[in-house]
């Protein structure tokens, strides 16, 4: 990059001679460069256009994700829903109409496996929680319970955790987790919380017994399961 004088020396067919200088100034290419964010299978990303000339600015950035999947402008979102390597391009055309594209390798990174384990739910017990959640990203940072009462107070952020039902019935249990590089994945599943049983027997027709005498006893409990 600079200024050169370049120079034009025009003879006819008499000998007669011109000569002309003009000065060409040759931009340098610009830097093209992006932001890459922490990207996540099946999760819109955005890409950000960081690149640079030292020519007099960025007029124009290109995205390629792809056949077929471009995108224009100084951001650029999509959704990767392979995990693994692969390859964005981004071009950029600055002030003076120079253009340079570059490519850069990103990693689709796998989400999380959330799951949970829980104790007999039964009414005015607490119900035991337990995580089972895995990541192949560095492990799991972080935990978000919802319990299905519809009461947004009915939360946790605990690893493992218990919850007291106050109402028999059916409940949609949901964990969120967060895993090392900020991955998130979310699973649920429906419990049922029923009823305690009422225990109560009966002692035969007689209350009242003998030594040695067999006495029969009836079984009269209840449940609404």
């Amino acid at each position: 990059p600079g200024s050169y004088d370049v120079q034009l020396i025009a003879t006819d067919g008499n000998g007669c001679k011109d000569t002309i200088v003009n000065r060409l100034a040759i931009s340098p290419n610009p830097r093209p460069d992006f932001t890459v964010p922490t990207i996540c299978v099946g999760v819109p990303v955005t890409f950000t256009d960081v690149s640079t000339s030292t020519g007099g600015g960025i007029a124009n950035v290109n995205w390629s994700f792809g056949p077929g999947q471009i995108a224009n402008g100084p951001t650029a979102t999509r959704t990767f829903n392979n995990f693994g390597p692969a390859n964005v391009t981004i071009q950029a055309t600055d002030v003076n109409g120079c253009v340079n594209d570059t490519t850069i390798q990103i990693v689709v990174n796998r989400l999380p496996t959330p799951f949970f384990s829980n104790s007999d739910e039964c009414l005015g017990n607490s119900t035991l929680f337990t995580d089972g959640s895995s990541s192949v990203n560095g492990g799991i940072a972080s935990w978000s319970w919802e319990f299905g009462t519809g009461n947004p107070a009915d939360t946790s952020n605990l690893q493992n955790t218990s919850f007291s039902y106050t109402t028999a019935g059916d409940y949609s249990v949901q964990l969120s987790v967060i895993d090392a590089i900020g991955c998130e994945n979310s699973f649920s599943k429906f419990i049922h919380v029923g009823n305690i049983p009422v225990a109560d027997f009966l002692l035969g027709n007689n209350p009242n017994t003998c030594l040695g005498t067999a006495t029969c006893f009836l079984n009269n409990s209840s449940s609404t399961i």
